[in-house]
């Protein structure tokens, strides 16, 4: 504990946070607060001693995701006001709806100066996200405030924007509330009944000056945007990073009205138009002059996206003509251009590197200042191998001077594709990890645990009658390519294939079932077999009960060719193994997960056909060989009153000593039981009334005496049972 208390709380801090990163890394369109959350891991760890507690209690708390369907903002607020310890911690805050969840019974949507209430109670935050539910207008009688909210981090995505649906709420303008270090607009939308409705008089936040944001990120029309605009914009001088992915082809001029409004300082554009020009090869030359990049003027930097739709077989054609044009309408000023990949494929680079080699060409001749060309590429593509498919096609000029260079970068490839013959087996997954805020009012929290609310962290005022919970929620989305499947199927018929090899050859065998000689005029076989607390009696003859102990199995080939087949089979399921054994670990975790499933499946069908086999042998001993004998069932109490009946059915010439093999105890009680039990058993009618001291029994004390009386007692018990099912045997 002591060199525990030493460690300096920033190196704690660096630990914690490495245990609670994503294993899986971080995806292209993930924000940066829907981390992995090793929950019990930071528990246990708050658990180790106190000085640890504040540092996992914090890493623990930094990113909370609250889900409207469960918990109202404002109960959020009234448990952020109670515990100002946690509200310290948060830096993340995720407010979002699942879509397809049932909504809270008589809600409509979010009060938008009920969730700015929460934001102001969390004093740390730096990253704000609002995500898929309804967002209201802003109440009249309540003041919007004048001080602007700063953050680093905020997105609004996939929002419905209703904000006239009660004549108690007036439109605002949200983008005024803040003051962004980046701003990602997503898909937000007017509600249906609103899209064609004209509103002014919107209603922004007193203050100096426009709101001021240094990355500007937005996808397609924006409701919120267009109200910004009506209210005078965003500072134009404070946009460094615009990036805009566009795919709606029938707005490009509202596009291109951002651009030429927002490009004017930004010295690092990001321009995503792949799905709107995937499907077709050609558009025609003006068809993208919305995307004019002219306004740019202080353009140093640009990053283009190549990502290829698997809808269409052949994107590259339309790629190369859209950032044609691009490239041509861009300033001299530019001094670094990036190519951003999405495929993982070695077959699809080479189909697309000759048209990115044109536009490398293109660009190395227009700007005179440029200094490197990068090509990002996702895992399994290696540096070198996508190095030596470009300076097939690109000109030697460009090669010598160094200028394109090629990153690998960790992340997803998000879509599926459908190429014809191309060769390699691949598999998409998209895994989403978010934390998630619940809270349920039908437990109480009871007594306060000594770090917090059920997890082992933090410590404050108990809430009565509602207990918070959080932890984490993945969902998986799955995807496997075209070829993927084609050769999942070959690889299923490989195997199938060997299966049915090995039945067809075990088919030419017969089961054959050999029973032991025995000599004619041999005595009865009577004995019994012991299978833990259960004793079998066989009574018949030598030849019936040696069937049962000395009888065997066996399989039986009509000759050597049939055997030789099996073990042709043996050893090509052995070749199979070993071959999974080398390629399985190779693959993805998805084609992993799927070859475990498969022997999972297979194991339960073994198991099966082995309890069938079980009954297959069962009936051929019993029915066939044994000719369905008579079998009785009886329970005993006890072991002793077990062998006393045996000893009965059986009548072994040597009682004492069959008994000492049953219950081998040595101790003088035991002893005189059996001698007394063998004595007696010797009587056509044995009785083990204990009416009368047995001789040798003088010397033993109480406790003895109460035992010998018990297991004569047992003794007896056998006997009337035995008495009763006499006429059996």
């Amino acid at each position: 504990m002591a060199v525990a208390s030493r460690i300096p709380p920033e190196v704690l801090e660096v630990i914690f946070a490495e245990s609670n990163r994503n294993p899986y890394g971080v995806l292209p369109n993930q924000s940066p607060f829907h981390p992995y959350k090793a929950t019990q891991d930071l528990a246990s760890c708050s658990l180790v001693c106190r000085c640890w507690s504040p540092v996992a209690q914090a890493t623990l708390h930094r990113d909370v995701a609250l889900t409207l369907e469960r918990r109202s903002p404002g109960e959020f607020l009234a448990f952020l006001q109670s515990t100002p310890h946690i509200a310290s911690l948060i830096r993340c805050l995720l407010v979002h709806k699942n879509t397809g969840s049932l909504r809270r019974r008589g809600h409509d949507g979010e009060c938008p100066a009920l969730l700015v209430s929460v934001i102001g109670a969390l004093p740390a935050l730096s990253h704000l996200e609002f995500a898929e539910f309804l967002l209201l207008g802003w109440p009249r009688d309540i003041p919007m405030t004048s001080q602007s909210i700063s953050l680093a981090h905020l997105t609004l995505s996939r929002l419905s924007y209703n904000p006239i649906s009660d004549p108690d709420r007036v439109p605002f303008d949200i983008l005024s509330l803040f003051g962004i270090g980046r701003l990602v607009l997503d898909n937000n939308s007017f509600a249906y009944s609103i899209r064609n409705a004209h509103i002014s008089n919107l209603l922004v936040r007193t203050g100096s000056g426009l709101p001021a944001v240094r990355e500007l990120v937005f996808q397609d029309y924006d409701c919120f945007i267009e109200y910004n605009l009506k209210c005078g914009g965003l500072s134009v001088e404070h946009i460094r990073l615009l990036s805009i992915t566009w795919t709606d082809t029938t707005l490009f001029k509202y596009a291109g009205l951002l651009i030429n409004r927002y490009g004017a300082y930004a010295t690092d554009v990001r321009l995503n138009i792949c799905q709107a020009a995937g499907y077709k090869r050609s558009h025609g030359v003006g068809f993208w002059e919305p995307f004019s990049l002219a306004a740019c003027t202080c353009i140093q930097r640009l990053r283009l996206s190549w990502q290829h739709n698997y809808l269409v077989r052949v994107p590259n054609e339309g790629f190369s003509e859209a950032y044609e044009a691009v490239l041509a309408s861009t300033p001299p000023t530019l001094r670094e251009l990036e190519f951003d990949f999405t495929s993982a494929l070695s077959d699809e680079l080479r189909l697309t590197a000759p048209h990115v080699a044109q536009r490398i060409v293109q660009a190395a001749a227009r700007f005179p200042g440029l200094g490197k060309v990068t090509l990002s590429i996702l895992r399994p593509l290696t540096v070198g191998e996508c190095t030596a498919v470009m300076n097939e096609f690109l000109p030697r000029g460009i090669v010598d001077r160094g200028l394109v260079r090629v990153e690998q970068k960790d992340g997803w490839c998000q879509h599926e594709s459908i190429q014809p013959g191309w060769a390699k087996t691949y598999y998409s997954a998209t895994v989403r990890l978010k934390p998630y805020f619940e809270m349920n009012e039908s437990s109480s929290l009871g007594p306060r645990e000594p770090y917090g609310y059920g997890t082992g962290l933090g410590a404050g005022p108990a809430l009565p009658s509602i207990q918070w919970r959080m932890g984490v929620k993945i969902c998986v989305q799955t995807r496997i390519s075209h070829r993927s499947r084609k050769n999942h199927v070959a690889h299923r018929k490989r195997i199938v294939l060997t299966f049915h090899a090995t039945s067809t050859a075990l088919r030419t065998g017969d089961l054959t079932f050999t029973r032991p000689n025995t000599t004619p005029g041999a005595p009865a076989g009577d004995g019994f077999l012991e299978i833990g607390n259960e004793i079998v009696v066989l009574q018949g003859s030598e030849s019936a009960v040696g069937s049962v102990t000395r009888g065997r199995f066996s399989l039986r080939f009509p000759s050597e060719k049939a055997l030789g087949r099996l073990a042709t089979c043996a050893t090509m399921s052995t070749f199979q193994c070993l071959a999974q054994l080398f390629i399985v670990p190779q693959g993805t975790l998805l084609g992993q997960l799927f070859f475990v499933l498969s022997l999972a499946i297979a194991w339960l069908y073994n198991s099966f056909m082995a309890s069938t086999a079980k009954k297959a042998k069962t009936k051929v001993v019993v029915d066939d060989v044994l000719k369905a004998p008579s079998m009785q069932r009886y329970s005993l109490g006890s072991r002793s009153a077990m062998a006393v009946f045996l000893m009965q059915v059986l009548k072994p010439a040597n009682v004492e000593e069959q008994l000492a093999a049953l219950i081998p105890n040595k101790t003088r009680v035991w002893t005189a039981w059996r001698q007394i039990v063998a004595r007696r058993l010797r009587d056509e009618k044995p009785t083990f009334e204990a009416t009368v001291r047995p001789a040798g029994t003088e010397n033993f004390t109480a406790e003895e005496s109460t035992l010998l009386h018990t297991l004569l007692g047992d003794a007896q018990a056998a006997v009337n049972v035995y008495g009763a099912a006499r006429g059996r045997y």
